[in-house]
């Protein structure tokens, strides 16, 4: 789906607290959405490289983004 859009993970820092998103963008109707995949605490700049690796470990078990995925793709591909 290159082609008609793409999705990619982010991580990023508040203070302590993390946010795990999976962000969409479908080129064929310039649509950009994003999903908080999870969020927790007690992560630091020293300490997020580590936890995004743990989480991108679990990308394929987080079955709600899954859902999220099949969503976007029937977007995309509606024309």
């Amino acid at each position: 789906m290159k082609e008609k859009g793409i999705s990619f993970y982010v991580i990023y820092l508040s203070g302590d607290t993390y946010t795990y998103q999976k962000h969409y963008i479908d080129y064929v109707h310039g649509f950009y959405a994003s999903y908080d995949i999870e969020t927790g605490t007690g992560v630091d700049k020293d300490t997020i490289s580590a936890k995004n690796d743990e989480l991108k470990e679990n990308n394929e078990r987080f079955a709600k983004v899954a859902i999220t995925d099949d969503l976007m793709k029937k977007i995309v591909n509606t024309q």
